[in-house]
């Protein structure tokens, strides 16, 4: 007998729900309860539900880009005044379409590996959760030996939008997104989380707690204005 997909045919192996502060944000309650959809059905989270969160993200960047505007990653960024450097791998990296003398996509439309700064809008890491601003913000950049200790915004530059998306930080998005902003990382968090020791194994409760905008953009809408503004600006 074939089963019901309407209803669930796995069982639910972690306790994550979604508890709203105030009014829900249609496009963000979707977003989270999917993904929290996920997390209960799998283990090895971070092989799986990273890499689909990640997807997600991209695929929700790629619906509002402009015609001749793409994304690859993860990817690297190369500049070629700076021979031998790349920065360290981006999940997401907002680019120009047509790409000649690159390394290959896997597949047609699958995205490149590398990609010239001069073509590099902004570049998006995707976490499910996060919480360090300035750690992140450190990371140098890679050489063939990897002992570089220049940080990887500089080659990066000023004008290219250096974003987190994360889905939830045990800080407040706000403080979260003080604290990017003072190390040059645009940090955009959905939700505020809360989570029971992992002692407590089947019984751990994680909890995400979004916040209604009332009016205000929320995270998603700041991160297509952000993004938006630095492809209109390089063009």
């Amino acid at each position: 007998m074939r089963p019901d997909l309407r209803q669930s045919v796995y069982d639910q192996l972690h306790r994550i729900t979604v508890k709203w502060e105030g009014a829900p944000d249609p496009e963000v309650d979707k977003l989270l309860n999917d993904l929290v959809t996920v997390e209960r059905a799998v283990h090895q989270s971070m092989v799986i539900v990273g890499p689909w969160f990640e997807a997600r993200v991209a695929q929700m960047i790629r619906d509002f880009l402009p015609a001749g505007w793409t994304t690859s990653g993860p990817a690297q960024i190369f500049d070629p005044s700076r021979p031998g450097l790349r920065s360290r791998s981006w999940d997401i990296v907002v680019h120009q379409n047509c790409h000649i003398g690159l390394p290959p996509e896997a597949f047609p439309g699958s995205g490149y590996p590398l990609l010239p700064k001069a073509s590099v809008a902004a570049v998006v890491d995707t976490k499910t959760s996060f919480s360090r601003p300035k750690i992140y913000a450190a990371q140098t950049l890679f050489n063939l030996m990897n002992n570089s200790d220049e940080l990887q915004f500089s080659l990066l530059g000023k004008q290219m939008r250096k974003i987190v998306f994360a889905a939830r930080s045990e800080r407040s998005p706000e403080s979260l997104a003080k604290q990017g902003s003072e190390v040059g990382l645009e940090v955009y968090a959905v939700a505020r989380l809360r989570s029971g020791p992992v002692s407590h194994g089947s019984d751990r409760e994680i909890i995400c707690f979004p916040k209604s905008t009332q009016g205000s953009p929320s995270a998603i809408e700041q991160m297509r204005k952000s993004i938006l503004e630095a492809v209109d600006s390089h063009r």
